[in-house]
């Protein structure tokens, strides 16, 4: 997709696409998924690219200033939930295991193992996570 930013009430196009779109209180995201998972931070008419790892996918942009992030390992192996840097990609707490289902403020709200993303049927067990401190 094409992305535009609105200022004053007119739309400018930058000169990037996107698969996804986030945002957050601090900033606005135009993820492009490549083989290498790649946010694009909106702040300039260009946007500023930040690279994340292989196999991560953001999710959330949040008031802790830091993008939130499901990290997909190999097979065989739980999916975790990462906090990065937004400046630098680099990971900054592990936050546990799960899929992030929202973020607001200093919290993750994220359905724990064995329940996928979302869930089909019955219930799940959801768990929230303070950003700031990695508590759940």
């Amino acid at each position: 997709m094409r992305v535009y930013r609105v200022v004053a009430g007119a739309a400018h196009r930058l000169r990037i696409t996107a698969d996804a779109l986030l945002g957050g209180p601090h900033h606005a995201w135009a993820v492009t998924c490549l083989p290498r998972a790649v946010a694009t931070q909106m702040l300039t008419p260009r946007g500023r690219a930040v690279a994340v790892r292989s196999h991560a996918e953001p999710v959330a942009d949040t008031a802790a200033g830091v993008g939130a992030v499901a990290y997909h390992p190999p097979a065989g192996r739980r999916r975790t939930v990462e906090l990065l840097d937004p400046n630098t990609g680099a990971v900054l707490r592990r936050l546990g295991e799960g899929f992030p289902m929202g973020a607001a403020g200093h919290v993750l709200l994220v359905s724990l193992h064995g329940c996928n993303a979302p869930p089909a049927h019955g219930p799940c067990t959801l768990e929230s996570v303070n950003l700031p401190t990695g508590r759940q």
